[in-house]
């Protein structure tokens, strides 16, 4: 019972979601499918994240867009390049467009990003539906 309790008490506020601008984007060497980001968040060194971005944005367009990026997660390898974040993004129902989320009006570089309401579930749940469907 008491695990069912802590487990309905999870937020979305677990995820580290902050704002970050890409300062440089390429083709990942070894995917057609992959781009590779370096993406600053206020910290002291760039992140280097790997995305499934490259049939959908150009990476000339992306460098110096801000993102939302969640930034809590263990950094991977994707193709021997190793990725430390996840960029948010949507799509239309068809998937045949697909964007980084832009961070809220305002916000700063590194500013974390909550959404008062929501069930971290129910967000996952989203997620896997619509924000990453490749």
């Amino acid at each position: 019972k008491e695990v069912a309790e802590k487990e309905t008490e999870l937020s979305v506020s677990l995820l580290n979601i902050q704002v970050g601008l890409i300062r440089k984007a390429w083709k990942h060497p070894s995917a057609d499918s992959l781009l590779v980001e370096e993406i600053d968040v206020g910290d002291a060194k760039l992140r280097q994240v790997v995305s499934g971005l490259a049939k959908y944005c150009n990476p000339d367009e992306l460098t110096n867009r801000r993102v939302a990026l969640i930034t809590n997660v263990k950094p991977g390898k994707l193709r021997d390049v190793t990725s430390e974040g996840l960029v948010l993004c949507a799509s239309n129902e068809g998937s045949t467009i697909v964007e980084p989320l832009l961070p809220p009006e305002g916000a700063k570089i590194g500013e974390r990003v909550s959404f008062a309401g929501y069930a971290i579930q129910n967000l996952l749940d989203w997620a896997v539906r619509h924000i990453f469907p490749f």
